[in-house]
């Protein structure tokens, strides 16, 4: 629903910094709209994507560690905040709770055993704090897990409703879109002109 939309391609900052591609980005398009887009593809700006969900069709240790990979990247983005009183100018860096929810989603998986026990394993192996870089891990007919700083949540396969483990997360996704925009504010443009400190 609007302003938000979905494709897929690149994220880009104020100073010239890409993601890799990604498979599914979904952007506000009432903070900025892509910089380019065609046929689904395009260049998204990060003050505007809210979240970034990665498709496999098979999940994989290595799917977790190009989630976390990726979240990497953006952290080392410049985001640009709106003015406020205290800065009447934009501003550059890492912001609490404003980078993209982070999602990864696999048609299987190949473990049969738990996914958030991988998922910890793997943001340990990193030395990385696993809220803070991957979100959501959701694979059907299994059940999926969501990551936050007060502990994880867990959506297990219901019998009296189908794909439970899966509409949950998705859910919990879209109900947290507006809150992240409401974040994000409205920054200026201008710094995607003069990328520099002036």
């Amino acid at each position: 629903m609007p302003p938000y939309k979905a494709g897929t391609g690149v994220i880009v900052d104020s100073k010239g910094r890409q993601s890799g591609q990604c498979d599914v980005i979904i952007w506000d398009d009432g903070i900025f709209r892509p910089l380019y887009s065609a046929r689904g593809a395009g260049i998204y700006l990060i003050e505007s994507v809210v979240a970034v969900i990665e498709v496999k069709s098979t999940l994989k240790r290595d799917s977790i560690k190009q989630a976390m990979a990726r979240t990497r990247d953006f952290k080392r983005m410049a985001i640009l905040r709106p003015p406020t009183e205290e800065r009447p100018n934009n501003y550059w860096g890492e912001e609490p709770g404003i980078l993209p929810i982070s999602m990864v989603f696999g048609f299987r998986s190949d473990i049969p055993g738990c996914e958030k026990k991988r998922a910890e394993d793997v943001a340990a192996e990193e030395g990385v704090d696993l809220p803070e870089y991957l979100q959501i891990v959701c694979v059907p007919c299994k059940t999926s897990w969501a990551f936050q700083k007060d502990g994880s949540e867990q959506y297990a396969c219901d019998e009296r409703h189908r794909f439970h483990e899966v509409l949950m997360p998705f859910a919990g996704v879209l109900n947290s879109l507006k809150s992240l925009s409401a974040k994000r504010g409205r920054p200026n443009l201008g710094a995607y002109m003069v990328p520099y400190n002036i």
